[in-house]
């Protein structure tokens, strides 16, 4: 049976701004996770729609593959409510109290949305294009995204969504590193140097040396 590490994740196998999806002992947790559940739980994970939706490794190379496949509307529901696909695993406290936690389908659904909205001309969002190349997203990244309303839209609903519920993710201990850097971003965003590029102003988003900042990874989970 194929799960990743986070096997409840469009990106897999890959980095979410500087989220660091690996966990270190992924793959003994891995192990220890698909040994705890039912039989018909894990025979659930076969699901053809839910590989076909969830089971996905996004790259530069396919992106727009793997995003046409988020946005259907099959896939759309499911990201909305995994147990249609995963009946035999409703009863497993495991995942619904982490994995398929409320809490984390929300993050799924809005990590995807995230990661598949274009720009006004069609092309991926800066800040995107940083995550999916396993690349550092930092203040240069945010910058650029200011200049799109979709891109920084898209970033704001994602980033605020987890400054939101920090003390959630950090209790569950998804958090590494500083967790101020997400209210921090959803501020960059929320500014007005921001939110005036998108109408074209001659606004300019400053840059300041002591503020430039990596941004801390989530460590998505367990």
């Amino acid at each position: 049976m194929k799960i990743s590490i986070p096997f409840l994740t469009l990106l897999s196998a890959s980095s979410v701004l500087s989220f660091d999806i690996y966990k270190r002992g992924a793959a003994s947790s891995n192990i220890q996770l698909i040994a705890s559940l039912s039989e018909s739980c894990k025979q659930d994970f076969n699901n053809p729609d839910f590989l076909e939706c969830y089971d996905q490794q996004v790259t530069m190379e396919n992106y727009k593959e793997v995003c046409a496949t988020f946005n259907t509307e099959k896939c759309q529901k499911i990201f909305d409510d995994p147990f249609t696909v995963l009946p035999n695993c409703k009863d497993q406290e495991i995942l619904t109290e982490v994995h398929l936690s409320k809490l984390f389908v929300e993050y799924n659904k809005r990590m995807g949305n995230y990661i598949c909205t274009y720009d006004e001309n069609g092309e991926i969002c800066p800040t995107s294009k940083q995550s999916v190349s396993r690349q550092l997203v930092n203040e240069y990244t945010i910058a650029e995204a200011c200049k799109s309303k979709r891109c920084s839209e898209s970033a704001l609903d994602f980033y605020g969504f987890i400054a939101d519920n920090i003390e959630e993710f950090s209790e569950m201990g998804g958090i590494v590193g500083d967790p101020r850097v997400f209210s921090y971003t959803k501020e960059k965003l929320l500014a007005k140097e921001c939110t005036s590029q998108h109408s074209g102003s001659s606004v300019t988003y400053k840059i300041s040396g002591s503020l430039l900042f990596t941004l801390m990874g989530l460590l998505l989970l367990l």
